[in-house]
């Protein structure tokens, strides 16, 4: 299942990617993050292929999401694979400017591992969807509002 979303961001593309690759500017946007473990330090400024881990807090659980960087273009392009119990979702978001503000292209790809049920990852994709529009409303928000801290 493919989701495609696009937001107009009154920010600077630099601004808007530091959201995407600090551990603070993260946890501003993303509900619930406790902490990001990059599992490996890339050597130069190649980041494709690092994997992570995000430790999250729902409620009184904590859970961890295994995660890849497969796309990775300061300022302008960060692509993740995560690694979900019943999916595996590839997430780019390209950032192109326009004028003083930022065009926030993301393109989705949800895959299901073969066994899951129709209606499991039908429901998997849903609630994706429903999360990823809230976060990208939510970031455009913090992003609009403050700068990402040093």
């Amino acid at each position: 299942m493919s989701i495609n979303m696009e937001l107009k961001i009154a920010t600077s593309r630099e601004t808007l990617f530091a959201y995407l690759e600090t551990e603070e500017g993260l946890k501003q946007w993303i509900g619930g993050l406790k902490e990001i473990a990059l599992e490996s330090s890339p050597e130069s400024d190649e980041k494709k292929g690092t994997p992570f881990t995000l430790k999250l807090r729902s409620g009184r659980t904590d859970r961890e999401i295994r995660g890849e960087i497969i796309a990775y273009r300061n300022p302008e392009l960060f692509g993740v694979r995560l690694f979900l119990t019943h999916a595996i979702v590839d997430l780019f978001l390209d950032l192109e400017e326009e004028g003083n503000a930022v065009l926030l292209s993301c393109d989705c790809e949800i895959g299901v591992p073969e066994g899951t049920g129709f209606l499991r990852s039908r429901m998997t994709a849903w609630q994706f969807r429903r999360t990823l529009f809230s976060r990208l409303k939510g970031l455009k928000t913090i992003t609009e509002s403050r700068k990402v801290p040093a």
